[in-house]
């Protein structure tokens, strides 16, 4: 990523330029069936997994350091078996590059 365009905390959808100067987005969408995460509206994620939350949260811890955006998505797995629906957590932090 060049710079984010826009993102928050808690955001759903992050906007931003990539290094050859295209603006991009990935976007959580929750409210579908099965929910998913979609790059430039393309579908990263199976029809297998339900996404069921996801949020983007964009910082900066100082001035001399890149950005960082912290990254959780909750899910299962897309069935009508309750045991195999039991939601999976995962948050992870995602260091920008600077150009």
């Amino acid at each position: 990523l060049k710079s984010i365009i826009t993102c928050d905390t808690n955001m759903t959808t992050i906007d931003y330029v990539d290094q050859n100067g295209v603006s991009s987005d990935f976007t959580c969408n929750t409210n579908l069936n099965p929910g998913n995460i979609t790059w430039n509206n393309d579908p990263l994620t199976s029809n297998e997994v339900d996404l069921t939350a996801c949020s983007f949260t964009c910082s900066q811890p100082s001035p001399v350091n890149p950005p960082v955006v912290d990254l959780r998505l909750v899910g299962g797995e897309n069935t009508t078996d309750p045991v195999l629906q039991s939601p999976i957590t995962i948050l992870r932090r995602i260091v920008l590059r600077v150009y």
